[in-house]
This record gives C-alpha cells, sequence and structure tokens, in this order.
C-alpha cells in the first residue's frame, strides 16, 4: 500500500443534463415550435379559470339536486354546510395547487419564447432512466427508440425543461423534467493515494483504490445537494397544516362539549391522517440522516476512484475515465465511467444512504 498526498483540486468543465443525457449543442426556436409554444402557454393560463368555474359549477349543481329533493327535511342544512366547508377545505386547496403549476409553467415556457433557444442532448438512456414515466410516454409514442444502446436525440426547452422534439418528431404531449447542472468527470486521472490488490476475490482482484480532492465546483454541486435534502417537503407542510386544522376542530368539539360525538364521527380519518403524517416525517428524517453524511463528504473533500488494471479487460489508458467514483462517508456513487451518477442528474433520485439503514 503506497501513502502520497492527494493531488490537488484541478477545475472542472460544468456541463447540463436531461434524464442522463448530456447536452451536445444548442439550436434556435423554429417556427413550428414556437406556434404550439404559444397554445401551449395560453392553455396554461386558462386553466386555473375552467378549473374553478368547473368546481363551483359542479358543487352548486350538487347542492341545488339536493335542495329539490330534501328541501323540506332539517338534513338539508347540514348538506349544504357540508358541502361549503368541502368546497373551502378540500377544493381551494387544490385549485390553488393546479392554479400555482399551471401558472408556473406557463412562466416558464414563456421564458422559453423569450430565449428562442432549444438545448440538444444525445447519447444511449440508461436502463435504470428508462423505467420514469417520461421515457415510458416517448417510447409508447413511438419517438424514443426501445434499443438500450442506441443513441437518443432529445431537443429541450431551456426554463421549463419540455421536450419540444424527440428524434426529430414533436410529441403529441407535453413532458417535461428538470434540466440540471453537473460537474463532468475530470479527463486527466490523478496519483494513486491507495492502491492494493485483494486476490481474494476475481472483481476486486482486476480493480486499483485511488482518491483525489473534489473541485471547488463539485463542492458547489454537493453543498446545493446538501440544501435541497434539508428542505421541508411540501407533503408534510401540507400535512402539517392539515394537522393544525384538526387540533382546532378538536378544541372547538371540546369547548361545546361534544368531544365524544366528534370521535365517533372522524375517528378513523383522524387515525389515518396522524398515521400517512409520520410516514412522511419519517421519510425526512431519513432524508435529514443522508444529508448530514453527505455533509462529512463536503468536510473530507476526497473521492475514492476504482479503475480496471492494464492487465485485465478494457486496458486502463491514464486518460480514461475510473469505473467509479465514489463518496467515502456516505457511499454514495459519484460518477460512472465518466458520467455523472443518477442521483445527480435528478432531485427526486437521489437515494438513501447505506449507513441510513
Amino acid at each position: 500500500m503506497n501513502n502520497r498526498n492527494p493531488s490537488p483540486p484541478e477545475e472542472h468543465d460544468i456541463r447540463r443534463w436531461f434524464l442522463g443525457m448530456e447536452q451536445i449543442s444548442e439550436r434556435p426556436l423554429d417556427a413550428a415550435e414556437a406556434n404550439a409554444l404559444e397554445k401551449r402557454i395560453c392553455a396554461l393560463r386558462m386553466r386555473p379559470i375552467l378549473t374553478l368555474g368547473a368546481a363551483v359549477f359542479l358543487i352548486s349543481l350538487i347542492i341545488l339536486l339536493l335542495s329539490s329533493l330534501y328541501w323540506e327535511s332539517k338534513a338539508i342544512d347540514v348538506l349544504v354546510s357540508a358541502f361549503g366547508i368541502s368546497l373551502v377545505l378540500l377544493w381551494l386547496p387544490l385549485w390553488i395547487l393546479v392554479s400555482r403549476d399551471s401558472l408556473r409553467n406557463a412562466m416558464a415556457m414563456k421564458g422559453d419564447m423569450k430565449s428562442g433557444r432549444v438545448f440538444v442532448f444525445e447519447s444511449p438512456i440508461e436502463e435504470p432512466l428508462r423505467r420514469l414515466k417520461i421515457i415510458r410516454s416517448l417510447i409508447k409514442e413511438h419517438l424514443v427508440y426501445n434499443e438500450q444502446n442506441v443513441p437518443q436525440r432529445l431537443d429541450v426547452l431551456p426554463c421549463s425543461g419540455t421536450v419540444i422534439r424527440a428524434n426529430g418528431k414533436m410529441p403529441n404531449v407535453w413532458l417535461k423534467e428538470k434540466i440540471l447542472e453537473a460537474v463532468a468527470a475530470p479527463k486527466q486521472q490523478f496519483e494513486a493515494l491507495v492502491k492494493q490488490g485483494t486476490p481474494e476475490a476475481d472483481v476486486e482482484e482486476a480493480m486499483d483504490l485511488f482518491q483525489r480532492h473534489m473541485s471547488q465546483e463539485e463542492l458547489e454541486e454537493l453543498a446545493a445537494h446538501i440544501a435541497k435534502l434539508r428542505r421541508l417537503p411540501g407533503s408534510l407542510i401540507f400535512m402539517a397544516v392539515w394537522m393544525l386544522v384538526l387540533t382546532a376542530a378538536i378544541a372547538i368539539y371540546a369547548s361545546s362539549g361534544q368531544l365524544k360525538l366528534w370521535v365517533d364521527k372522524y375517528q378513523l380519518q383522524a387515525s389515518l391522517m396522524c398515521f400517512i403524517t409520520a410516514i412522511i416525517a419519517f421519510r425526512y428524517f431519513r432524508t435529514l440522516k443522508t444529508a448530514s453524511l453527505l455533509t462529512q463528504d463536503a468536510g473530507v473533500k476526497i473521492l475514492r476512484l476504482l479503475r480496471l488494471r492494464s492487465e485485465f479487460e478494457g486496458s486502463a489508458d491514464e486518460n480514461d475515465p475510473p469505473v467509479l467514483e465514489y463518496l467515502p462517508i456516505s457511499q454514495l456513487g459519484w460518477s460512472v465511467y465518466g458520467k455523472p451518477y443518477p442521483w445527480r442528474l435528478r432531485k427526486s433520485h437521489i437515494p438513501k444512504a447505506k449507513t441510513c439503514r
């Protein structure tokens, strides 16, 4: 085993990635794409109005129908109150969420119109990424080849991340995903700090272990991932609001001496809400544990590298990327064959570290 100081950090290119595909170029937005984009922006801006109108019309129609059936019954007051509460507590939050997403997408696409650019991504799509809904949809429309090792081309709008063309054809549905930046793996390898052979296993026997300093760009990228992991998820905030509403309802019923009546009616719903909240909170705390481990990796500032030895298959050239780079504390992969690991390319695909289990 050789012990030498790690090589100093080296500058790396920061490149754009989309669904594991690297950007190769960019081009101007053509007239057909701009026309389709304008129609989509108008549809997104109209969606909140249409959604609210449909919800109010439907609930009003149901109330009028029930009123005509039970006009002389005392139950009509209870029914009207129930639908009024459902409108405020259920339909209104849903409408706000739908409106927010629609207007946000419309603003992003308006940015695409002003930019007038299209990013071009091209490479084979790896097997794990082929399971994503957006890729399955493109395969179903015969816009992406079903063969795994065939290069694919996706033309993507820069602000909204919308796929405007797939292998030269415009999709019938609007599919989008985030365009993320990741630091490209270094082309020039560093000297080995640790070099070891393990004759016990054939696979490990073919490998040499190295390590190197992370560059400043890689540290900044890692810090951004840590910040995202620590951010409170919207689902947890939503459930916390519902828990506050639930607590307020219990207090009101308790003050009026009708707590037992409330418990008899809503015990199952309240228990289900508490159970869902506990699951979301548990998953968030596991995510915080992963963020803690990544923070330790950021403090160490070291990446471990595995490379094939030259006497085995795929003769290792000095300029070849390593088979695998990984973070030493969390044990999460950083790059594989010179390509950023999938969790670096998609916010929702950061895996749980081994030591979290």
